[in-house]
């Protein structure tokens, strides 16, 4: 008989000690077992925090590489204390309501992702739009009068 076919057993319990198969058959199930302890770890952690966390310290790194003086035109500051709400202000149930109202119209539409040609009131196309503009000239007509309005304001401010 083959070596392979002979069981090798223990002397004292006369149980059977395990081949390299059985011993790698084991080691994958070890292996599988620590990969779904791991996934229902982050799981229960929860994927909301953990992704808060993750936000909070990219937050953090980009403060630690800001200035320590801030000034009053420092953009990222400005923004964050436009956006910041405090319950006892007595604006924050119509900010809650308004707020409210943007979360269930951003997730009923999609938006249009891709360049489009300026207009006057920098309106977005719609989410199924081709690309091919279809206006008369209108547009860019009065989009290249304001850009010369402005230049004009810039040069004669230089001169």
């Amino acid at each position: 008989m083959d070596e392979k076919q002979i069981p090798k057993r223990f002397n004292i319990t006369g149980k059977d000690r395990g081949s390299v198969e059985d011993k790698r058959k084991k080691e994958r199930e070890e292996r599988k077992q620590k990969e779904l302890q791991e996934k229902y770890e982050k799981w229960n952690k929860g994927l909301y925090q953990l992704k808060r966390r993750t936000e909070q310290l990219d937050e953090m790194a980009r403060v630690v590489k800001e200035n320590f003086a801030r000034h009053a035109d420092d953009e990222a500051m400005n923004e964050h204390l436009k956006n910041v709400v405090y319950e006892k202000d007595p604006m924050f149930q119509y900010v809650k309501k308004k707020e409210e109202k943007a979360r269930q119209l951003f997730a009923v539409y999609p938006k249009y992702k891709g360049s489009w040609p300026p207009n006057r009131f920098n309106i977005a196309p719609g989410y199924r739009w081709d690309g091919v503009n279809r206006s008369n000239g209108f547009e860019d007509k009065i989009v290249l009068i304001m850009n010369r309005k402005k230049a004009q304001k810039v040069t004669q401010f230089e001169s």
